[in-house]
């Protein structure tokens, strides 16, 4: 952008287009671009310093994902203040290549159409109070590059509901999927089924359950264990030495 540009020769964008805004060069030097973002305030449509700039310089006025929305330079411009209606709607461009600080002493408002949120880096949320999260539809929640970690406070609970009715009942059905499975219990097991029905398929070499085991219809067997073999139970010997 040619920084000798004055308001009588500028593009006709600064009168065909409602807009006003505040302009803060990035810096003031002789070398320096007059136009080189530092901060602008705008609203209204799109303003001519906006209309003027190159792709690249573009990427500091407006995030990329409008960019990218857009498919281009030019219709990223045109799309600034809206695109359901871009002849009339009015739009604000906020941006700085520095700090934004945003504080409220008592609440805060957001509310949009759709919402996109892009952080190029690390993100924390912090509440002293609770934290909910609704959504009409799917809830997504996963990594590309690491671990996925829940955890609560020491001694607090974690509860999992699939399907959880206004009764506080659940009717849903919650499946796993993994490699290998390693559950750590450090102090009793429950597990209450109405109606349990158990299933074992595939190889095992080292699979044993151990206790009392029920076999209906047959004996009782006490501290037997079994070994599961291409999905069948064979018993094997009982503490005593004795063959089963």
């Amino acid at each position: 952008m040619d920084s000798e540009t004055t308001i009588s020769s500028e593009s006709d964008v600064q009168y065909s287009t409602p807009h006003v805004y505040f302009f803060v060069p990035y810096n003031v030097d002789d070398d320096g671009d007059d136009d080189e973002l530092g901060g602008i305030l705008r609203l209204g449509e799109a303003s001519d310093l906006e209309y003027d700039c190159t792709s690249s310089e573009l990427a500091a006025y407006y995030p990329q994902q409008h960019i990218s929305d857009a498919g281009d330079s030019d219709t990223a411009v045109d799309q600034a203040a809206g695109v359901s209606d871009s002849e009339t709607l009015k739009g604000i461009l906020l941006s700085c290549d520095g700090r934004i600080l945003v504080k409220a002493g008592e609440k805060m408002y957001i509310e949009t159409g759709a919402y996109n949120q892009a952080v190029n880096g690390n993100y924390e949320l912090d509440a002293t109070g609770s934290y909910t999260t609704a959504a009409a539809g799917t809830v997504s929640i996963s990594s590309t590059g690491s671990d996925v970690k829940i955890a609560s406070a020491d001694s607090k609970d974690i509860y999992i509901t699939a399907g959880e009715t206004s009764s506080g009942s659940a009717n849903g059905t919650i499946y796993e999927s993994s490699q290998d499975h390693n559950k750590v219990i450090g102090g009793h097991q429950y597990e209450k089924s109405t109606a349990k029905d158990t299933y074992v398929t595939g190889v095992s070499n080292n699979f044993f359950f151990w206790g009392n085991v029920y076999s209906p219809g047959r004996c009782r067997l006490h501290f037997a264990c079994w070994r599961i073999l291409y999905g069948q139970a064979y018993p094997q010997r009982r503490f005593d030495g004795h063959p089963v």
